[in-house]
């Protein structure tokens, strides 16, 4: 049987939230391996909640459950108007790039420390927020004990090690396209995912720990991850993040003019 992951992204404690979660433990309860993916921001947000704190805690301790950390502060410090500001390994702006190595590795130690304390595990995986990182950011990943990386990908792309760093899972989205061995969806998104079938699709391929992924082995899909599917994600995935970005900031203009 082939084997898959499913990450699951966990942001606010809204009611598709509460819902989302009763899935969740469903899957836990079934022995499914998932990691859940969440920052610092969302675990302060979730205390003052803490029903929902105490239920996710409670899911974040089963044996078959890892952790994901999704950033630190989750916020760039540089000011944005219409990009996203949501980012802080790299910044989506061209002028303001590259976020230095010191700053990135304080920001990634803060993070995993922190979330280790709040929920009593340690995360295994870092995701860059937003996505936009650089090879220090890997870098940095790899220096802070993490074995593995995941990024979001629209085609489904193999796992890769670059030269002396570690394991980058490219997953992509259960909602939007529901192809690929790994699959990443937020919680909100479950009930849907649920009625519609993608769900349990994705859990018939048999799920196995994050952790457990290795770099695609094989000559040729290695050539034709490095040559085609990976560049041609990248483009997919940042052309998405300028059309987004441009889309929100139409909207808080005619918003301001109603």
């Amino acid at each position: 049987m082939t084997q898959a992951t499913l990450t699951i992204h966990l942001h606010e404690a809204t009611e598709r939230d509460e819902q989302g979660l009763k899935i969740l433990e469903e899957i836990v309860d079934k022995n499914h391996a998932v990691a859940l993916a969440f920052g610092v921001d969302n675990v302060e947000a979730w205390q003052q909640k803490r029903r929902f704190y105490g239920h996710v805690k409670y899911l974040v301790g089963a044996q078959n459950v890892s952790l994901v950390q999704r950033g630190y502060r989750n916020r760039c410090l540089n000011e944005h108007t219409i990009r996203d500001p949501h980012h802080e390994n790299k910044c989506s702006t061209l002028l303001n790039g590259r976020v230095d190595a010191g700053s990135q590795r304080k920001d990634i130690w803060l993070g995993k420390t922190r979330i280790e304390f709040s929920m009593g595990k340690e995360p295994v995986a870092y995701c860059p927020p937003n996505s936009l990182y650089d090879e220090m950011t890997v870098g940095m990943a790899k220096d802070l004990g993490y074995t593995h990386f995941t990024v979001p990908s629209v085609l489904p792309a193999f796992p890769y090690k670059p030269k002396d760093r570690i394991i980058i899972v490219p997953q992509t989205a259960l909602a939007r396209y529901g192809v690929g061995r790994h699959a990443y969806a937020h919680l909100d998104q479950l009930p849907e995912l649920g009625r519609n079938g993608k769900l349990k699709q994705h859990l018939e391929q048999g799920l196995m720990p994050l952790t457990a992924v290795e770099k695609e082995p094989w000559v040729g899909y290695q050539v034709l991850n490095q040559t085609f599917l990976l560049p041609a994600n990248r483009v997919l995935h940042y052309g998405y993040i300028q059309m987004r970005d441009a889309r929100r900031a139409i909207q808080r203009y005619l918003k301001k003019l109603a």
